[in-house]
């Protein structure tokens, strides 16, 4: 076998493949493709030219702490809000606010943009692809936030087979500093606008297994899932199953304590919560200013290219300034130095330099980070084996399910 370090597989080997198909999609020769289980692979067509691992965000995370940890993680800001949509359909199909949406359609009707980035599909066996779509193609269904890694790989080859078309590129930190880095160096940097999601983690795909099997022993097939929907109870949203065009809901609290199972291991090393390399940067706005059951959005803007989209479509939102510094304390920026200590543990034990560290900062691990750790890893290994039957009665043991709330969404199944 060739020199394997120039490829993606010392990625799946060290569990850090979130499955986002970048490398898939800049690959010259088409020689990576994704399994079943999530995870990508490298075929005999390879050549080693290097070109996956150079962008593959499991390995690198964008960010030279050159700086106190806190302030990269920060990153920089030109303006922050807290705000929402005026379009009361937008903001009732959003998540949170429909900033992101607003901004879009509004860019793309403009004609100021040709394309936004966007995932439509929300139902189980589906590819759960990164779409690129105009204002003509919208469909709602963009608006519906995925927590499992979409692929990027055909919107990449997209943006790269479609040079000269101005292209709004959505995704998460680790996401966004791999497409920047590519287009960067290739000299693709000018027609580009960067929105930038807030991101705690994504998931491996099978947490939609382990939800699926709500339905065991009903005579019910769950088709789809929505992470987060504000229909019954409003905002933050609770866990909404679907099933022959009805639904049930599942409190949101279900969600919170199976998550960490779930989590890719990529996102435990990860200091990037706050995008800090898009133009704008958008998450729940949980500040407690001007935040309701409606839904809202806290908004950084990081580039002069953002202030003035920012001035394009102002009048289409309700926007209110705000401190940065008490959005940062609202999504607990703090507590992600621990993902960078465990990312200097990694780097001992590995040599994956997964944040590269241009100075000497006063962080140290000692045998509790190391328990810490290996505890995490225990979980997120449960959750990326997953036994389904022994998964089950585990999490219900440990206290992390609900056993009422399983049996009152199999009673709604069954009626």
């Amino acid at each position: 076998m060739k020199n394997i370090d120039k490829n993606i597989r010392q990625t799946v080997k060290n569990n850090l493949c979130i499955s986002c198909g970048i490398c898939e999609g800049i690959c010259p020769v088409k020689a990576i493709k994704a399994t079943g289980k999530g995870k990508m692979v490298v075929d005999k067509n390879c050549t080693n030219c290097g070109l996956c691992k150079s962008y593959c965000p499991g390995l690198h995370s964008g960010i030279n702490i050159e700086d106190n940890v806190y302030v990269q993680m920060s990153g920089k800001v030109e303006k922050s809000y807290v705000g929402r949509t005026k379009d009361r359909k937008i903001l009732n199909n959003a998540v949170s606010g429909g900033v992101v949406t607003q901004i879009i359609l509004t860019l793309l009707q403009n004609n100021i943009y040709d394309y936004a980035l966007g995932i439509q599909n929300v139902c189980f066996n589906k590819e759960n692809d990164m779409e690129v779509y105009s204002y003509q193609s919208y469909s709602e269904d963009y608006q519906k936030s995925v927590y499992t890694m979409p692929s990027y790989a055909k919107a990449v080859r997209f943006i790269i087979e479609n040079p000269d078309k101005k292209i709004i590129i959505i995704g998460s930190g680790c996401v966004i500093s791999s497409v920047k880095k590519y287009l960067s160096k290739n000299k693709k940097s000018g027609g580009y606008l960067f929105i930038g999601l807030f991101c705690d983690c994504t998931l491996n795909n099978n947490i939609e297994k382990y939800f699926q099997r709500y339905a065991k022993g009903t005579k019910t097939t769950i088709t789809g899932l929505q992470y987060r929907s504000k229909e019954e109870n409003g905002w933050p949203g609770d866990l909404k199953l679907l099933f022959n065009e009805k639904y049930i809901m599942i409190p949101r609290e279900e969600r919170y304590k199976i998550v960490p199972y779930f989590k890719n291991e990529r996102c435990i090393y990860c200091i990037d919560h706050m995008n800090v390399n898009s133009d704008i940067s958008v998450g729940d706005n949980y500040t407690g200013i001007h935040s309701d059951k409606l839904g809202s959005n806290s908004i950084v803007v990081r580039t002069q290219k953002g202030l003035s989209i920012m001035q394009l479509v102002e009048n289409k939102l309700s926007l209110y300034d705000i401190d940065y510094n008490i959005i940062l304390d609202s999504q607990n920026i703090k507590a992600k130095e621990k993902n960078y200590i465990y990312s200097k543990i990694l780097k001992k034990k590995e040599n994956i330099d997964i944040n590269i560290e241009r100075c000497n900062n006063n962080l140290y691990f000692e045998e509790k980070e190391y328990k810490e750790l290996k505890a995490t890893l225990k979980r997120l290994k449960k959750g990326r084996k997953y036994i389904p039957f022994f998964f089950d009665i585990y999490v219900l043991i440990k206290g992390d399910s609900n056993l009422y709330n399983r049996l009152s969404a199999k009673r709604k199944l069954e009626r």
